[in-house]
């Protein structure tokens, strides 16, 4: 984006985006002047032999990352250690995003240097903590006295970083920018990288910057050859040149469709944070114990069932008389696996994640269990990692995500425990609920984690911070399930929750942003 600037904004009109033909340096006519003088008028006999070049600095580097990265750690002690155990000037300091698209694209009202040419790095599509300066670090007060502490947003952010985050991704997957990435991937990775080129693009950069520009270990001067490797490292790396081909345009494909044998509706597309009251509704048989989204479609299962993915053409199946827990095939209630002695009492609650590969339990006995499925002479097998204490009460709800690294447990206790995957401990605690947890859910994507108790929904931060909280049915009708909608974050119409109830009523909710605030609809 280039609008920063704008009260509203229209990701359909062109003139909101960057030119993604044309590198940071040639954003504005007069800056691309500038930097195409300084190219010709650079003559390599006179220079010790030094190739031409437009840009003395570059679009990425170690010093570019952690000047964005400036507020969260463990960025903020690795900037300290760059800048020698101090905060730099703040008025050099990542304080607004239009100043900082001003200085890097040469657009400002108070003129222009050409020491700057930075890109974004991907956490601007993901990560709104990085604007936000929540552990209060001291960064002193600008020329014009202003204290320096969270970025400056856009005025179509609403002072939410969150929005601001959710613009950008939404701006990135729209389509100008489907149209025209392409033209961007060949200046940074492809044919424009390098030779003439690069010459026609104004895209050439310190010949120390490309690989294999220079032999290291040929350098016999050790002062010298560590001269070299500071500036390679100070400096930024250009990638690795992985086309020497015009890219091709983006091409979008039509999603695939999966169907179940199992209860199964499709999901309308909803035109428009809140939840918003469903005026979607299905009805099982039975209490509804798992609700999932495969390809756009809502599948049910009953209470102590849970579908195995990645095929999803066998569920797991738990609560019998001898403790064990069971895996069936679908289509012929075919037995494939029996698993006991997963507990010293009964199993309570399932969760596996989208591969299968991964298996957290929960009992009565208070203890959650982290499983490990392997397929051994084309038999399914279950194998103990480890098993995790902490709760006072027994295992109620749980929810795994490989992406996030995460497992989250609920219980009797009324609380909800976060779980490190790589180092099986225990990361944070969820207080606050009402009753006992009855489902949680990670959100793959951002992290957030999603606790029902009682008729009570709550959306939590991957930081622990609450961030909505809605009634979402009767006290009559408690829920007992709950699935997120993991594709497009970014769009409105596609945050959906689903909820599954006592009486077997299945819910469809919609996530609404209105000004930085969320609720949800029914």
């Amino acid at each position: 984006l280039r609008e920063y600037r704008a009260e509203k904004l229209d990701l359909r009109d062109p003139a909101v985006y960057r030119d993604l033909s044309r590198p940071m340096g040639a954003q504005t006519p007069e800056r691309a002047r500038q930097f195409r003088e300084r190219y010709d008028m650079w003559e390599p006999c006179e220079n010790e032999g030094v190739p031409k070049w437009h840009y003395g600095t570059h679009y990425s580097s170690a010093g570019i990352v952690l000047y964005y990265l400036l507020r969260i750690e463990p960025f903020t002690q690795q900037f300290l250690q760059l800048q020698g155990g101090q905060f730099d000037v703040p008025d050099r300091t990542f304080a607004s995003m239009e100043e900082t698209w001003a200085g890097a694209s040469g657009s400002g009202d108070k003129g222009h240097t050409m020491a700057d040419v930075k890109e974004l790095i991907p956490e601007f599509f993901y990560l709104p903590r990085m604007f936000l300066n929540e552990n209060r670090f001291a960064f002193g007060r600008r020329h014009n006295q202003e204290l320096l502490d969270h970025v400056q947003l856009p005025p179509w952010a609403h002072g939410s970083a969150e929005e601001f985050v959710r613009v950008n991704r939404l701006a990135l997957e729209s389509d100008y920018v489907s149209a025209n990435l392409h033209h961007w991937i060949d200046l940074i990775f492809g044919f424009k990288q390098r030779g003439t080129a690069a010459e026609e693009a104004q895209n050439v950069f310190y010949y120390l910057t490309y690989e294999g520009a220079v032999d290291i270990d040929a350098i016999q001067d050790p002062t010298q050859r560590e001269s070299v490797i500071a500036q390679i490292n100070n400096f930024g790396q250009t990638p690795q040149q992985l086309f020497t081909k015009p890219h091709p345009q983006r091409r979008v494909l039509p999603s695939a469709s999966v169907s179940s044998p199992l209860f199964c509706a499709r999901l309308p597309s909803a035109p428009g944070v809140s939840l918003r009251t469903s005026d979607i509704e299905f009805k099982l048989d039975e209490p509804v114990g798992q609700v999932r989204l495969i390809d756009g479609k809502a599948v049910a299962l009953g209470l102590r069932k849970i579908l195995m993915g990645p095929e999803y053409s066998s569920y797991l199946s738990w609560g019998y008389c001898d403790l064990s827990m069971r895996l069936f095939s679908l289509d012929g209630e075919k037995t494939l696996s029996i698993v006991e002695n997963v507990h010293s009492g009964q199993i309570t609650s399932l969760c596996a994640s989208e591969n299968g590969r991964l298996l957290v339990s929960g009992g009565d006995d208070s203890v959650v269990g982290i499983y490990r499925m392997m397929e051994i002479r084309k038999q399914r097998r279950f194998f103990n990692l480890r098993s995790l204490c902490a709760h006072n009460g027994a295992i109620t709800a749980l929810a795994v995500s490989r992406a996030c690294s995460l497992a989250v447990s609920g219980s009797e206790d009324r609380t909800c425990i976060v779980w490190d995957l790589n180092r099986l401990s225990i990361v944070r605690q969820l207080c606050g609920h009402e009753t006992h947890v009855s489902a949680v859910r990670v959100h793959h994507l951002t992290g957030e984690i999603v606790s029902v108790s009682g008729t009570s929904l709550r959306v939590w931060d991957v930081n622990g911070n609450l961030r909505l909280h809605r009634q979402c049915a009767s006290s009559s009708d408690p829920i007992t399930s709950l699935e997120l909608s993991h594709r497009n974050w970014w769009e409105p119409q596609t945050q959906m929750y689903i909820t599954g109830h006592r009486s077997g009523l299945i819910r469809v909710w919609r996530r609404v942003d209105r000004a930085a605030r969320s609720s949800l609809k029914l």
